[in-house]
């Protein structure tokens, strides 16, 4: 059986979380893959076959990380991202300084 949580950490990007959690998701990812494979050899796949359609499930692994990163972020912070700049800066620190 291959060893998902290594193939996970060579293949996704850095997730800019807490190592805490970058274990968690690192390990959740892994057994997606493992779940799907066995699913697969449950089914009569090859063990070749099964790991291929383990590996297609993720695809993409910068946009994978990327929709971590995103999910990850505190709830201020995306408000803030949403919020027009002028917005923004006006209740920046610096900006409630000047006034």
């Amino acid at each position: 059986m291959p060893d998902w949580k290594q193939y996970v950490r060579k293949r996704l990007p850095e997730l800019r979380v807490s190592p805490a959690r970058e274990r968690e998701i690192v390990e959740e990812l892994a057994q997606q893959l493992e779940q799907r494979f066995a699913d697969e050899l449950a089914r009569g796949s090859s063990a070749r076959a099964a790991g291929e359609a383990a590996k297609a499930q993720f695809a993409d692994w910068a946009n994978l990380a990327a929709e971590i990163r995103r999910a990850e972020r505190p709830l201020a912070e995306q408000a803030t991202q949403r919020m027009p700049e002028s917005v923004r800066s006006a209740i920046s620190e610096d900006g409630v300084r000047s006034r």
